[in-house]
């Protein structure tokens, strides 16, 4: 899962990842996982050392440095690693963190039966560049499902991502791959890293070897879309201003320039289009069913009216009405 071309057209999203230094992060792989080869991967990783793990006869680096070299990540501080940081905050600011992903009501958590501290936050009542950040950390650092309401921890990481924090993405990554062999996790976890890393150690494999899926990458007009027909409501439209320090990301996937109004505009248009069409195609469903009730309907009726025929038909003469005394 990466970042649609359509994203850097999007101001607050492309403010966070010239801030963060993301811009190969956030790219297309330009690897994609070998089936085979993750799975050795995962297979022979409780075995690992120094930081390597054995495959196909080759030892094959997975640490900080290698990581960092493939997503060509910046260096981040023991001191400025906010996330954890935020963690462990006794009474961190939960209004602060839901207004700055989107939530304008008054109370915007949901709160633990248990702990009685927040625990999670409606994903339906988030601005849509929050719910892009969502998406790709859902797939592509802190690895989930699908969900309708985000986790405290999520929210965090969410929340240092559009205050322009430095996050230790890295940690976050590894930690995963720890998880996933510890409790015996069958999702294959970054394949596309794992193939690229090996890919690094040079060692090669058969054109034959089965390929594994990308997803597709993570739009703010269809994540909106998808909002508003799972959920039912329009989801928040992209501010109509934005920083005039907004500029093209160097170095990024495209080299394309929109202003925020067109932007906005674009994604207004898109929206309609698509709200049009899913109108349209309601009307059409909805004529169908009718069709397909009135067919019911004369079925029906006919096989009722052939019960009886059949019925009177060929009815014993004991069901039969006397016949009149004869004269």
């Amino acid at each position: 899962m990466f970042l649609a071309e359509e994203n850097f057209n999007d101001v607050p999203i492309l403010e966070d990842v010239s801030a963060l230094k993301w811009n190969s992060f956030i790219e297309a792989p330009k690897q994609r996982g070998v089936s085979s080869i993750v799975r050795e991967f995962y297979a022979n990783y409780p075995d690992r050392k120094d930081g390597k793990v054995f495959v196909r006869n080759k030892l094959v680096p997975f640490d900080r440095e290698a990581i960092k070299q493939i997503y060509k990540l910046p260096n981040v501080s023991q001191e400025t690693r906010a996330f954890r940081a935020l963690k462990e905050e006794e009474n961190p600011d939960y209004k602060e963190i839901a207004k700055e992903l989107g939530c304008a009501d008054a109370k915007p958590w949901i709160i633990s039966s248990t702990s009685h501290k927040p625990k999670s936050i409606k994903l339906s009542k988030l601005h849509v560049s929050s719910v892009c950040w969502l998406h790709f950390i859902g797939h592509h650092i802190d690895l989930a499902g699908h969900f309708t309401n985000v986790t405290k921890e999520m929210a965090f990481l969410t929340y240092r991502i559009k205050t322009k924090q430095p996050v230790d993405v890295i940690q976050l990554m590894m930690n995963q791959v720890d998880q996933a062999t510890k409790k015996n996790i069958r999702t294959l976890y970054f394949p596309c890293l794992i193939t690229a890393l090996c890919a690094k150690a040079r060692f090669p494999w058969l054109d034959s070897e089965l390929l594994m899926d990308l997803r597709g990458p993570i739009c703010s007009a269809t994540i909106c879309e998808a909002q508003r027909k799972r959920l039912g409501a329009s989801c928040t439209e992209l501010p109509s201003q934005a920083p005039s320090s907004s500029v093209l990301l160097q170095g990024g996937p495209s080299s394309s320039s929109v202003t925020p109004s067109s932007s906005d505009g674009l994604l207004a248009q898109l929206i309609q289009e698509q709200t049009k069409l899913i109108q349209e195609q309601s009307k059409q469903i909805e004529e169908q069913r009718k069709l397909l009730e009135d067919q019911r309907s004369a079925t029906i009726v006919r096989e009722f009216i052939g019960f009886f025929a059949n019925e009177i038909k060929f009815s014993k003469s004991k069901d039969c009405l006397p016949l009149p005394p004869e004269l």
